[in-house]
């Protein structure tokens, strides 16, 4: 599949010891020539643990992907409606949120 182009929403949820392997993906699509645009979790952002500061990591995937993350429902609500994202992709998909999608 060729990536050069595409709109790829990247909802991020709360399995927090699997960022760091999460950029590793990131920087790969990227250099695929994908555009990443984060959606950020209630969860992911409201909730510091022993692998890093909230703030800091929304900061962090903002600044690799270039794109500002949507943070509240509102926000996001559109991107269906105005096919505003060629993929969305979820990650990390926990059980829990695999759960929800089923």
């Amino acid at each position: 599949m060729k990536l050069e182009g595409k709109k790829i929403g990247l909802a991020i949820t709360g399995s927090f010891c699997t960022f760091s392997k999460m950029e590793e993906a990131v920087t790969a699509l990227m250099a695929e020539g994908a555009s990443i645009y984060p959606i950020i979790s209630t969860n992911v952002q409201t909730t510091d643990s022993r692998f890093g500061d909230t703030t800091e990591f929304i900061s962090h995937i903002s600044d690799l992907t270039g794109n500002p993350p949507i943070l509240k429902l509102e926000d996001a609500e559109p991107i269906g409606p105005q096919g505003y994202l060629d993929i969305l992709l979820i990650a990390p998909c926990t059980g829990n949120t695999l759960a929800k999608l089923a």
